[in-house]
C-alpha cells in the first residue's frame, strides 16, 4: 500500500501558495494516504517545499514553492533529499549538469495552475489589461545591495497613471500583502503581465500571455545576483518584452498585447512547464508519490 505522504507547511507566509499547490495534488491520492502537518512525520513519505527547512524535512521528497529559479535551489541545496520534483526537462538537464544524480529527478508540472489550464475563463475589454506581477522586496531588509531585485514599489510611478486604452491592476507577492494571497484569478482578466524576477512570469507564459520586463529598474541587479539562472538568461538573451526606459513601456505594452508572445518565450517555458503537464500536473504528482511512497 505504502506509505502515508505527509505535505510540510512549514512557513506560515507561504501557506496560500502551498494550498494551491497541494490541493489539485490530494484530489488524486486515496483518502488515508495524505497528510498535512507543519512538521516532518517519522514513518510517512514527507514532501518539503524550501531547501532551508527548520523542520527536519532534508529528505524525502522536495517540490519547490515556486516556479522561479534564483539559484536557491541548485543541485547543492537539493542534494539532501531522497527524491528532487521538477517542472520541466530544463530543470532536469540544468540539476543533472550541476551534479544531481538523474535517478533521484521527476519531472512533475506545476500543479498550482492545473485548474487554470483546464477552465480558463479569458475576461474580455475594450482596453488593454496590464496586471504588474513583481517579486517580494522583503530581501531588500536584509541584504540592502540587493534592493533593486524586485521593481517594487519603485515601479508604480510609471504605471500610476496609464494612457486611455490602458487598464492597470496589481497583483503583488504574498509577503508584500496582509491576506498573503497569491497571484491566480488575475491571469484570467490579464492581457499582457509585467513582472521582473517573479514565479508570475514563468506562470503567464505558461498560460499564454506576454510578459514585459522593466529592464531600466531591474536587469543589472539581476544578472548580477543570479548567475547562471534562468531569470539570467531571460535578461541576457532578452527572452519576452524588454523595456530599456520607461519612456517606451506604453509602446512595448501595446506591441506585445498586438503580437502576442514571441517564439523565444514560447521555446523556453516548454523546457520550463512542458504542454504535455499543462493541467495535469497533479495526477502526475499524485501518481508519482503514490509509486515513491512504497520505496521507502
Amino acid at each position: 500500500m505504502g506509505k502515508t505522504i505527509n505535505f510540510i507547511y512549514d512557513n506560515t507566509f507561504y501557506d496560500k501558495i502551498l494550498d494551491g499547490f497541494i490541493d489539485p495534488i490530494i484530489e488524486h491520492i486515496p483518502d488515508g494516504r495524505w497528510n498535512k502537518s507543519r512538521k516532518f512525520q517519522e514513518n510517512m513519505l514527507n514532501v518539503g517545499f524550501f531547501t532551508d527547512t527548520k523542520t527536519n524535512a532534508l529528505k524525502d521528497v522536495f517540490m519547490s514553492h515556486g516556479i522561479a529559479d534564483k539559484n536557491w535551489r541548485g543541485a547543492q541545496r537539493v542534494s539532501s533529499f531522497d527524491y528532487v520534483f521538477v517542472s520541466g526537462d530544463a530543470w532536469k538537464s540544468k540539476l543533472i549538469k550541476q551534479g544531481l544524480d538523474a535517478s533521484k529527478i521527476f519531472v512533475v508540472g506545476y500543479s498550482k495552475l492545473d485548474n487554470l489550464f483546464n477552465n480558463f475563463n479569458k475576461v474580455s475589454s475594450d482596453k488593454i489589461h496590464l496586471l504588474y506581477a513583481p517579486t517580494h522586496n522583503t530581501r531588500a531588509k536584509k541584504y540592502p545591495n540587493e534592493s533593486c531585485l524586485s521593481s517594487y514599489p519603485r515601479m508604480n510611478i510609471h504605471i500610476s497613471n496609464p494612457p486611455s486604452d490602458i487598464e492597470v491592476r496589481y497583483s503583488l507577492h504574498p509577503a508584500n500583502v496582509p491576506d498573503l494571497q497569491p497571484t491566480y484569478n488575475e491571469y484570467e482578466w490579464a492581457d499582457v503581465v509585467i513582472s521582473d524576477c517573479s514565479s508570475t512570469l514563468y506562470e503567464a507564459w505558461a498560460l499564454g500571455i506576454p510578459v514585459v520586463f522593466p529592464d531600466w529598474l531591474v536587469r543589472e541587479n539581476i544578472l548580477n545576483a543570479f548567475p547562471n539562472s534562468f531569470e539570467h538568461q531571460i535578461y541576457a538573451e532578452q527572452i519576452g518584452y524588454h523595456v530599456q526606459n520607461q519612456a517606451n513601456l506604453w509602446q512595448t505594452i501595446r506591441l506585445a498585447h498586438e503580437n502576442g508572445m514571441d517564439n523565444k518565450s514560447v521555446e523556453f517555458i516548454e523546457g520550463i512547464l512542458p504542454k504535455r503537464l499543462r493541467g495535469t500536473s497533479g495526477k502526475t504528482m499524485a501518481d508519482t508519490l503514490l509509486e515513491l511512497s512504497k520505496r521507502t
